[in-house]
């Protein structure tokens, strides 16, 4: 018997791209006074070719004033800050917990590594409708559309990226449209509820039978709202290290506040052996095997 093997990405969701703070309130806030800003979201370490980066930098800020390079990420930079010390349109922000409103502040998104999966901070760029310039390795290849969404480049080329920043850099048409693909590219390969769906189809889960419990517990005012959101809500909320009882856990405390006592028995005990728990439950063991 031949296993059956599939890749799914990972699940983007553009709920966490509402209400960003206005573009002047950033920029005003890290005092970025250029009309034009490049930004690379990585930690610093031996993974990050941030040597690629600063150096592509450094070259451009030597002929134009009028774009601001940003470094946001944690570990320790104090090498690199030195190197640039010249060049006071090179700025490093640290960890940042509000990071895709400074990707928002971009024109340009950059990722140059030694090797890379599929690049949360690439995703956000995009799907902020920025144009990217990665380098071509790993999970990357398979993120980025090259000149369609941005620019793949070879690993460590400082003069390609160079290349890459200026024509974007002097292209605002360019820009948007690359842009603009590269937020169809999240859309359609990387939406969470696409990733949602391949897990319920790779494990079998009963997609319906989860839905029902909660569907016919819930207020009548509120259905649609939560049998469209059900799954993504839950699976959202608890990553893999929370295991798949916090989410039976989770999901029972939400339901019974709703469900009158009968006869004294406590709540939960009234769930136990009607035909919604034991499809839970059935469920619940599927859905183990997606968590762990």
């Amino acid at each position: 018997e031949h296993l059956k093997s599939e890749v799914i990405y990972n699940g983007f969701t553009f709920d966490r791209l509402k209400d960003l703070p206005e573009v002047n309130q950033i920029r005003v806030k890290f005092n970025i006074q250029t009309p034009l800003v490049v930004g690379m979201v990585a930690t610093f370490n031996h993974f990050k070719d941030y040597d690629t980066y600063l150096h592509a930098a450094m070259r451009i800020l030597s002929c134009r004033r009028d774009v601001t390079f940003l470094c946001i990420g944690n570990g320790d930079s104090t090498f690199y800050q030195q190197l640039t010390k010249d060049f006071p349109q090179i700025l490093y922000l640290g960890k940042q917990t509000n990071v895709e409103s400074i990707m928002n502040v971009c024109d340009i998104g950059v990722l140059t590594t030694y090797g890379e999966g599929i690049s949360n901070a690439l995703m956000e760029f995009m799907a902020l409708g920025k144009p990217v310039i990665a380098t071509d390795k790993g999970g990357t290849i398979e993120l980025v559309d090259d000149q369609q969404s941005g620019f793949l480049v070879m690993v460590s080329d400082v003069e390609q990226v160079i290349n890459r920043l200026e024509l974007l850099l002097d292209d605002a048409i360019a820009r948007k449209n690359l842009g603009s693909h590269g937020i169809k590219v999240i859309e359609s390969r990387f939406g969470f509820d696409l990733m949602i769906d391949k897990f319920i189809s790779a494990y079998e889960v009963d997609k319906d039978a989860l839905q029902h419990y909660y569907f016919t517990k819930t207020k009548f005012e509120e259905r649609d709202r939560v049998k469209q959101d059900f799954l993504r809500d839950y699976l959202l909320k608890f990553p893999a290290y929370f295991f798949i009882e916090n989410l039976k856990s989770k999901l029972l405390e939400k339901l019974t506040p709703q469900i009158p006592l009968q006869n004294g028995k406590n709540k939960h005990e009234q769930l136990i052996n009607t035909k919604e728990e034991l499809d839970l439950q059935k469920n619940i063991k599927k859905l183990e095997l997606i968590f762990n």
